[in-house]
Protein backbone atom coordinates (compact mmCIF):
# COMPACT_ATOMS: atom_id res chain seq x y z
CA UNK A 1 0.00 0.00 0.00
CA UNK A 2 1.11 3.55 -0.66
CA UNK A 3 0.56 6.44 1.73
CA UNK A 4 0.56 10.04 0.54
CA UNK A 5 2.36 12.89 2.25
CA UNK A 6 -0.77 13.52 4.33
CA UNK A 7 -0.75 9.92 5.63
CA UNK A 8 -3.83 8.84 3.69
CA UNK A 9 -3.93 5.59 1.78
CA UNK A 10 -3.43 6.36 -1.91
CA UNK A 11 -3.16 2.80 -3.17
CA UNK A 12 -3.96 -0.57 -1.59
CA UNK A 13 -4.31 -4.05 -3.02
CA UNK A 14 -7.28 -6.34 -2.36
CA UNK A 15 -5.61 -8.09 0.59
CA UNK A 16 -4.98 -4.77 2.33
CA UNK A 17 -8.57 -3.69 1.68
CA UNK A 18 -9.89 -6.94 3.22
CA UNK A 19 -7.67 -6.57 6.28
CA UNK A 20 -8.84 -2.98 6.85
CA UNK A 21 -12.43 -4.14 7.15
CA UNK A 22 -11.93 -6.30 10.24
CA UNK A 23 -10.44 -5.95 13.72
CA UNK A 24 -7.26 -7.83 14.49
CA UNK A 25 -7.38 -10.70 16.92
CA UNK A 26 -7.08 -9.90 20.61
CA UNK A 27 -7.16 -6.13 20.19
CA UNK A 28 -9.57 -3.32 19.54
CA UNK A 29 -7.38 -2.06 16.72
CA UNK A 30 -7.66 -2.63 13.01
CA UNK A 31 -4.90 -3.34 10.52
CA UNK A 32 -5.29 0.25 9.34
CA UNK A 33 -4.31 1.36 12.86
CA UNK A 34 -1.21 -0.83 12.64
CA UNK A 35 -0.38 0.68 9.25
CA UNK A 36 -0.61 4.16 10.74
CA UNK A 37 1.67 3.12 13.63
CA UNK A 38 4.30 1.87 11.19
CA UNK A 39 3.84 4.97 9.01
CA UNK A 40 4.26 7.26 12.04
CA UNK A 41 7.52 5.49 12.89
CA UNK A 42 8.65 5.97 9.29
CA UNK A 43 7.83 9.67 9.51
CA UNK A 44 9.78 9.99 12.78
CA UNK A 45 12.74 8.24 11.18
CA UNK A 46 12.73 10.63 8.26
CA UNK A 47 12.39 13.70 10.51
CA UNK A 48 15.03 12.65 13.06
CA UNK A 49 18.30 11.18 11.73
CA UNK A 50 19.05 9.74 15.19
CA UNK A 51 16.06 7.39 14.86
CA UNK A 52 17.33 4.73 12.51
CA UNK A 53 14.99 1.83 13.17
CA UNK A 54 11.44 1.35 11.91
CA UNK A 55 9.85 -1.48 13.86
CA UNK A 56 8.16 -4.36 12.14
CA UNK A 57 4.68 -5.14 13.43
CA UNK A 58 3.27 -8.64 13.26
CA UNK A 59 -0.49 -9.07 13.38
CA UNK A 60 -2.72 -12.11 13.14
CA UNK A 61 -5.88 -12.39 11.05
CA UNK A 62 -7.47 -15.09 13.18
CA UNK A 63 -10.53 -15.37 10.93
CA UNK A 64 -8.30 -16.62 8.11
CA UNK A 65 -5.50 -18.14 10.22
CA UNK A 66 -2.92 -15.84 8.66
CA UNK A 67 -0.09 -13.84 10.21
CA UNK A 68 1.16 -10.68 8.53
CA UNK A 69 4.28 -8.60 9.02
CA UNK A 70 4.03 -4.84 8.42
CA UNK A 71 7.07 -2.74 7.59
CA UNK A 72 7.55 0.65 5.96
CA UNK A 73 9.95 2.32 3.56
CA UNK A 74 10.14 5.75 1.96
CA UNK A 75 9.74 5.83 -1.81
CA UNK A 76 9.52 8.64 -4.38
CA UNK A 77 6.33 8.87 -6.43
CA UNK A 78 6.14 9.49 -10.18
CA UNK A 79 5.52 13.16 -9.35
CA UNK A 80 8.82 13.33 -7.44
CA UNK A 81 7.14 13.66 -4.03
CA UNK A 82 8.00 11.30 -1.18
CA UNK A 83 5.55 8.58 -0.28
CA UNK A 84 5.41 6.00 2.45
CA UNK A 85 5.27 2.41 1.28
CA UNK A 86 3.84 -0.02 3.83
CA UNK A 87 4.47 -3.64 2.97
CA UNK A 88 2.04 -6.18 4.34
CA UNK A 89 3.80 -9.51 4.01
CA UNK A 90 2.70 -12.99 4.96
CA UNK A 91 4.64 -14.22 7.97
CA UNK A 92 5.14 -17.68 9.34
CA UNK A 93 2.32 -18.94 11.51
CA UNK A 94 3.53 -19.48 15.03
CA UNK A 95 3.36 -23.10 16.17
CA UNK A 96 2.35 -22.67 19.79
CA UNK A 97 3.16 -26.31 20.65
CA UNK A 98 6.90 -25.62 20.34
CA UNK A 99 6.73 -22.03 21.55
CA UNK A 100 6.86 -22.81 25.29
CA UNK A 101 10.15 -24.67 24.84
CA UNK A 102 11.57 -21.86 22.69
CA UNK A 103 10.56 -19.25 25.28
CA UNK A 104 12.17 -21.26 28.07
CA UNK A 105 15.37 -21.24 26.00
CA UNK A 106 15.09 -17.41 25.95
CA UNK A 107 15.28 -17.45 29.76
CA UNK A 108 11.61 -17.56 30.77
CA UNK A 109 10.29 -20.00 33.33
CA UNK A 110 7.81 -22.60 32.09
CA UNK A 111 4.94 -20.67 33.71
CA UNK A 112 6.09 -17.35 32.23
CA UNK A 113 6.25 -19.07 28.84
CA UNK A 114 2.68 -20.36 29.25
CA UNK A 115 1.47 -16.85 30.10
CA UNK A 116 3.36 -15.46 27.10
CA UNK A 117 1.79 -17.99 24.72
CA UNK A 118 -1.66 -17.05 26.06
CA UNK A 119 -0.87 -13.36 25.43
CA UNK A 120 0.19 -14.21 21.86
CA UNK A 121 -3.18 -15.91 21.39
CA UNK A 122 -4.86 -12.67 22.45
CA UNK A 123 -6.29 -13.94 25.74
CA UNK A 124 -7.24 -11.52 28.51
CA UNK A 125 -5.66 -11.56 31.95
CA UNK A 126 -8.82 -13.04 33.45
CA UNK A 127 -8.95 -15.80 30.82
CA UNK A 128 -5.26 -16.61 31.33
CA UNK A 129 -5.78 -16.76 35.11
CA UNK A 130 -8.75 -19.11 34.70
CA UNK A 131 -6.88 -21.39 32.26
CA UNK A 132 -3.80 -21.61 34.49
CA UNK A 133 -5.80 -21.71 37.75
CA UNK A 134 -4.04 -18.72 39.26
CA UNK A 135 -5.15 -15.23 40.22
CA UNK A 136 -5.07 -12.31 37.77
CA UNK A 137 -2.50 -10.74 40.11
CA UNK A 138 -0.21 -13.74 39.54
CA UNK A 139 -0.65 -13.40 35.76
CA UNK A 140 0.38 -9.73 36.03
CA UNK A 141 3.44 -10.72 38.08
CA UNK A 142 4.47 -13.24 35.43
CA UNK A 143 3.95 -10.64 32.70
CA UNK A 144 6.12 -8.10 34.56
CA UNK A 145 8.89 -10.71 34.71
CA UNK A 146 8.48 -11.55 31.02
CA UNK A 147 8.55 -7.85 30.04
CA UNK A 148 11.73 -7.33 32.06
CA UNK A 149 13.48 -10.42 30.70
CA UNK A 150 12.59 -9.67 27.07
CA UNK A 151 13.08 -5.91 27.27
CA UNK A 152 9.53 -4.88 26.37
CA UNK A 153 6.96 -2.79 28.18
CA UNK A 154 3.58 -3.89 26.80
CA UNK A 155 1.70 -6.87 25.42
CA UNK A 156 1.81 -5.28 21.96
CA UNK A 157 5.61 -4.94 22.11
CA UNK A 158 5.86 -8.51 23.38
CA UNK A 159 3.73 -9.86 20.53
CA UNK A 160 5.51 -7.72 17.97
CA UNK A 161 8.94 -8.86 19.11
CA UNK A 162 8.08 -12.56 19.24
CA UNK A 163 5.90 -12.76 16.14
CA UNK A 164 8.35 -10.70 14.09
CA UNK A 165 11.09 -13.15 14.99
CA UNK A 166 8.96 -16.16 14.05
Amino acid sequence: MVLGTDGRVELANSVAQRLFQQPTSGTRHSFLTAVHIVAAQLQRTLADPDVAHIPVLALMDEAHGEVYRLRAEQVVGADGRPRGLVLIEPAAVVDFTNTVDALVQLGLTAREAEVTVAVLRGETTVAIAADLVVSPHTVHAHLRNVFEKLGVSSRQQLATRLLSAA
